[in-house]
Formats: structure tokens, sequence, C-alpha cells
């Protein structure tokens, strides 16, 4: 079997083996063939290289990102995708779900319904390295849930319908750097709300380009703690538009080495 269970609440089940959960008519639960085109499961130390997927987008369903994507990894520890092209998937472009040392090189991403490049559920030590992800229409990049000791560098997050980045859910001790993260319609650097047991701490966002992102240039909206913008330049023509957002609830956050050229620079709205 390979299928997806979908319902109104947005719960996705794939079924690649016998399905292990209950799926309710009163949800609406129904059954469409929608997966990854290339997908990977309880596998070691594989290469994809040098592939290009359309994905078609306006013919097919929706396939959310933690079940699948263009290029989709579920316990696919040390693995490396280079130099591959995912453009108008109907879902993520690249998604990995528990994978550790998962490296992502000189691929691009782009037009697809969902998010670009998707870590997640507890992938330790990923490297996301000179890609771009572009015209997608959520997060550019998407750190979901217990991403840890991630390095994202030299990529280029621009124009997407969300975040250039967004961060969140016990994303700890990550170096974002050398990234230009530009024109993203929902903000450029985000720290989602979460409170301090579930918030993104000690992450290190250092020598990134932002420049005309919509809502914000980053934005702390959690409980985060250790978090530290360096050496960033950050761009905002829109007067009302602030350069930094520190929200109420936000602990410790440290400035050093910023250039900000704009009118709102700083909003810091702790007491």
């Amino acid at each position: 079997i390979c299928a997806t269970i979908l319902n109104k609440k947005d719960n996705y089940i794939t079924l690649s083996r016998p399905l292990n959960a209950d799926c309710m008519v009163r949800d609406e639960a129904y059954v469409a063939t929608v997966f990854p085109v290339i997908s990977a499961y309880h596998v070691e130390d594989f290469r994809i290289e040098n592939i290009t997927i359309d994905g078609n987008r306006d013919n097919n369903e929706y396939i959310d990102g933690c079940r699948g994507a263009g290029i989709f990894f579920y316990q696919g520890d040390g693995a490396v995708i280079e130099n591959c092209i995912v453009r108008d998937f109907a879902g993520d472009g690249i998604s990995f779900q528990q994978s550790n040392d998962v490296q992502v090189l000189d691929s691009h991403v782009e037009n697809c319904s969902g998010g670009g490049i998707h870590p997640g559920s507890g992938a330790q030590r990923p490297i996301v390295r000179g890609c771009t992800s572009t015209r997608n229409d959520r997060d550019g990049f998407f750190f979901c849930w217990r991403v840890r000791d991630g390095v994202v560098e030299n990529n280029n997050f621009s124009n997407n319908g969300g975040a250039g980045i967004s961060i969140g859910h016990k994303d700890s001790d990550n170096v974002i750097r050398g990234n230009v993260i530009n024109e993203n319609s929902a903000g450029g650097m985000y720290w989602r709300p979460n409170t301090a047991p579930m918030s993104a701490h000690d992450n290190l966002l250092i020598d990134n380009e932002l420049l005309n992102n919509k809502k914000f240039g980053i934005s702390i909206d959690d409980e985060s703690r250790g978090t530290r913008l360096e050496k960033n330049t950050i761009t905002q023509k829109d007067a009302d538009v602030p350069a930094v957002l520190i929200g109420n609830v936000a602990d410790e956050v440290t400035l050093k080495n910023n250039t900000i050229r704009a009118a709102n620079k700083i909003v810091d709205e702790r007491k």
C-alpha cells in the first residue's frame, strides 16, 4: 500500500505499511494516492544527487511535510542530497524526519505548495549548505521539532509565502550563518511562540543578510534563552516594519555588531 489518509483536521498518515491508526468517518477521512517522489525509510549512508523533480502541483493533492515531500526521509541517517532540484511539488520540497547527520548541498527548491526544506522530529546535526529555497507557499526553511546542532549556511531563502526561516519546538544549539533571507511574506527569521520548555534555545544567527522582509526582519516570539544575533545586516525600506522585534516573553537575547538600516530598528516588548 502506498497512499495517504487525509481529513479536515489536517491529519495525514502515510500508508507505506499496514495502518496503525484510527481514521474516523466523522472527520471526513478518505484515501488519496499521494506520496513522495523519492523516499527512504530505515536506511543509512546513502546519496541522492543530480536529479530534478517536477511535482506537477496543480494536478496533485497536498501532502504534509512530516509525512512526505518531493524528497523525503524517515529514519534515514547519514544521507547526502546534492545538486538536486525540486519544483512545483504539492507539499514540501525536501523533508527529513528522525534522520541524523543529513547533508543537503547545492540544491534548489522552488514553487512548492508547502515549505522549502524541512528537518524535524529529532533530526540531529543536519547540514544545509549552498541551497536556494524560493517562491514556496510556506517557509523557505522550517526547523520542526528537536532539530539540534545543525548548520544552515550560505543559502538563499527568498520570496517565500511564509518566513524565510522559522524555528521553534526545542530546536536548539543550531548555527544559521551567511544566508541571504530576502523579501519573504511572513518575515525574515522567526522564532515561533512557545513556552520555555518548548522553546528554541541557544541558537546563533550570524553573518546573514536580511533584506526587505515583510512584517519583520527578525522576530523572537518565544521564551527562548541564549539567542545570539551577531554581525547580521538587516535592511527594511518600509518604516513601519521593525528590523528586530523581541516579544514580551523572550528571555536572554544578545545583539552584537549588527548593521541595521531601518527607521524602526529594534522593538523590545519585554518589561
